[in-house]
């Protein structure tokens, strides 16, 4: 089995359209321990401790990422991803760092209206960038995205893998 054990690792959610938003609930839960920890760094850092990254290698993509306290899930502000393709460019993306931990589970609140797919990518500490395309609802509602990795990578490629997962990738390390 695979495992993915968060070292000056990042998580990055990437979006090719106009906007998303997610929740303050983003957690990752341990293999070891089965408790929840949470993703975000708290208000005092800025967006959370989040970044925005325009997807530079794809030149024309603007966007930007911000608290949004009127979009609020469980009354917990959120984090909203904007793009504007309309000068090239293929995607946006928010990246926020993991815990030194294993990591056997990943969730959040996400509400991306118009959208039926979602694309993380989680970058070990050796470099090794793995590209995960995951089938979301296409609804204008908050939902709860839940991603078995430690699952996924242990059943990879078999016919009980991930149902969730449309496509998978990596590079580097």
């Amino acid at each position: 089995m695979k495992r993915i054990v968060a070292s000056a690792v990042a998580l990055v959610m990437v979006v090719c359209t106009s906007l998303w938003a997610f929740a303050g609930e983003a957690a990752v839960k341990g293999q070891a321990s089965p408790g929840m920890m949470d993703l975000l760094a708290g208000p005092a850092a800025e967006n959370y401790g989040w970044t925005f990254d325009n997807g530079r290698e794809f030149p024309g993509a603007t966007g930007k990422l911000s608290v949004d306290a009127a979009a609020k899930h469980n009354g917990k502000d959120s984090l909203r991803l904007d793009a504007d393709f309309t000068k090239g460019g293929n995607y946006v993306q928010a990246a926020g760092p993991l815990p030194d931990k294993d990591i056997g589970e990943l969730s959040f609140w996400l509400r991306a209206p118009g959208i039926d797919a979602l694309t993380i990518r989680i970058v070990e500490a050796a470099g090794q960038c793995h590209q995960i395309n995951l089938k979301i609802q296409e609804t204008d509602e908050w939902q709860q995205i839940v991603f078995p990795l430690a699952r996924f990578f242990a059943k990879r490629g078999t016919p009980d893998a991930v149902p969730i997962v449309a496509k998978y990738e990596f590079w580097g390390g």
